[in-house]
């Protein structure tokens, strides 16, 4: 995002604020973020791309709401929710909380103003925490399962030693995973039986808490699901018409495809949209959709797959294919918007998906403010602020203002100015002393983060004028005493996310084999850690940096339990204790930037020359 782009996007605050009157917020962060991401998209050397690009994320965003949607049955159960929430319940709380008991813990009363984690689970009452099961464990109080700080591993989370991502020691992984918003709260099936005298007395709670128009909602919905999708549409191909413009002309990079083509294309996306709403929310199709995704995820970051997909895509256009190259799939979000897809298609399987419209799952999608470079929000989480009355006042804009100038600074500033130094391929063979060398890694690490964080601090801002807090995303990584912490405080939305969907699973999967817990915790983190270096690149460096976290926080871990017997010792010398951990700190921060070589680096050749160089071994780079 440019500083002219950051503008424009400030720009719409003001008509935010004319439309948050009206009623219509929603409708522009709708409009606005659909419009963006053709506008964010960079210009690709194969014809027609720029714009078909954010044609097909919005594309696999209608889809993946069309094979996710509940039953009918269970979005009468959340709509009968929401107008309780909306309405208020009459009777007093106290009469639910002593008649409605679930038994054994699988089923839990409604109660109003509580969010469910489920479509199917209406909420518990607040004074009360009953488990439904760990596939729903509720996450720390007061704390969003998305914004939670994080890790892919933790100590003492998981029952065989195993680490977990949680912040607080024993919560299971798959609390992240779940979707309630309400601390305290456990969402419980709604199928289970009511027992003791609430079974007694179903329609009073029924006909107390159902709105007059629930028969009629269905119709509603759909009403209100086709105008969503028709102003999409309708979006896409004002972006194709803008072509007829002449100077004006265009919002992609290049003049888009002529409109019968774009029409064609269109018709296609209705067409599966329809298929795949009749369709039952199966888990083999899910899979087929997280499948999908992947996929399109190796194309875009393994080279020789990028490259063979671009000669194909340039053959369709008539260019030359013998000119592809992987760098010609440049495609801008997709790395963010496939996780948000994949959280999503993950948890409707898993039961834990709240009923969304299409209007608000598409800007939870492509919210452009998060679309680039997160961070990756949770759907239920980000609907909660989308519903919620919003005024633009002056203390929202003093806050999301005062965000955005320190992100500005921070990132163009800072970081662009340490980006004239900091160590890459080019300026790596001009070092010629370690001194040097050391000041070109300080360099980079700290250009890494002030980036990275600074364009999270202009998210953070800018969704804020919309009504929407994203999660945080930094929580000053550098200064954390161990890896664990660092990678509880770094990119706080991935760890969670792969927390959530693959260390814990795979945690729980080898805990049922007869497996040392060392061995558990070793390839959980190193599978873990390798996984997220893939999601920035297939490439050997990338790995190598994965397998270098893996290694460092088994080790980390190791190093723990060894010390939790001494623990004592430290707690009765404050001094040793703050030395200890000021040690802490700076082995953690140097484990961190020298894993930063394998990452900024393209070949571990020149990785290694670097290395030498840094310790004085007399390389020739």
């Amino acid at each position: 995002m440019t500083l002219a782009q950051l503008l424009v996007f400030s720009a719409f605050a003001p008509i935010a604020r004319l439309l948050a009157r009206l009623g219509a917020r929603q409708w522009l962060v709708l409009a606005g973020s659909v419009l963006a991401i053709y506008w964010l998209q960079p210009l690709t050397s194969i014809r027609y791309l720029d714009f078909w690009f954010p044609t097909a994320a919005l594309a696999l965003t209608v889809w993946t709401w069309a094979a996710t949607r509940p039953a009918p049955a269970q979005s009468a159960v959340a709509r009968t929710q929401a107008a309780t929430r909306q309405s208020g319940d009459a009777a007093p709380p106290r009469l639910y909380s002593a008649r409605n008991e679930a038994s054994g813990g699988a089923s839990a009363p409604a109660n109003s103003g509580n969010a469910s984690a489920s479509p199917a689970s209406p909420p518990t009452n607040e004074r009360r925490n009953e488990a439904a099961g760990p596939a729903s464990a509720p996450t720390n109080s007061g704390t969003e399962p998305a914004s939670a700080p994080s890790a892919s591993a933790n100590l003492g989370n998981e029952a065989a030693g195993a680490p977990s991502g949680a912040t607080n020691p024993g919560n299971e992984a798959a609390g992240a995973a779940s979707a309630p918003t309400n601390s305290g709260n456990e969402a419980a099936s709604a199928a289970a039986p009511r027992q003791g005298r609430d079974a007694a007395v179903p329609r009073l709670s029924s006909n107390r808490n159902e709105p007059a128009s629930a028969p009629a909602a269905p119709t509603h919905e759909r009403r209100a699901n086709l105008v969503t999708g028709l102003v999409i549409a309708g979006l896409v191909v004002g972006v194709g018409l803008l072509r007829y413009l002449g100077p004006a002309c265009c919002l992609t990079p290049a003049p888009p495809p002529s409109l019968p083509v774009i029409f064609a294309g269109l018709a296609v996306v209705a067409a599966i949209t329809a298929l795949l709403l009749r369709l039952p929310a199966a888990g083999r199709w899910l899979n087929l959709g997280v499948i999908l995704l992947i996929a399109l995820l190796f194309i875009t970051k393994f080279e020789p797959a990028g490259q063979a997909a671009a000669a194909g895509l340039r053959g369709l256009a008539g260019q030359a294919t013998d000119l592809a190259s992987a760098a010609d799939l440049r495609w801008l979000g997709f790395s963010y918007l496939s996780f948000r897809l994949i959280h999503v298609l993950r948890d409707r399987a898993a039961g834990r998906l709240p009923a969304v419209s299409l209007r608000e799952f598409v800007s939870y999608a492509v919210f452009f403010p998060a679309y680039t470079a997160g961070p990756i929000d949770r759907v239920e989480r980000f609907v909660k602020d989308d519903r919620q009355p919003f005024q633009l006042n002056s203390e929202v804009v003093l806050a999301g203002g005062s965000r955005i100038a320190m992100g500005v600074f921070k990132k163009f500033v800072l970081a662009d100015g340490l980006a004239l130094f900091a160590l890459n391929a080019n300026n790596a063979t001009q070092a010629t002393t370690p001194f040097w060398m050391w000041i070109l890694l300080y360099a980079y690490a700290w250009r890494l983060y002030l980036d990275f964080s600074g364009y999270t601090d202009i998210a953070l801002g800018l969704a804020r004028f919309f009504g929407i807090k994203l999660p945080e995303n930094f929580d000053r990584p550098y200064f954390r005493q161990n890896l664990t912490l660092f990678w509880n405080s770094w990119h706080i939305s991935l760890s969670q996310w792969f927390r959530a969907y693959v260390f814990n699973p795979l945690t729980r999967a080898l805990r049922a084999r007869p497996l040392p817990p060392a061995a558990i915790i070793l390839i959980t983190q190193m599978v873990t850690m390798l996984l997220i270096g893939l999601w920035h690149g297939a490439t050997l460096n990338f790995v190598i940096w994965g397998a270098w976290h893996g290694f460092g926080l088994f080790v980390h871990n190791r190093w723990a339990d060894f010390m939790k017997p001494r623990a004592a010792l430290l707690d009765a010398r404050p001094r040793l204790k703050r030395a200890a951990h000021l040690a802490g700190v700076v082995i953690t921060f140097h484990y961190v930037i020298l894993g930063w070589v394998w990452f900024a680096l393209p070949t571990p050749y020149l990785a290694l020359a670097v290395f030498q160089r840094l310790f004085g071994l007399g390389a020739t780079i």
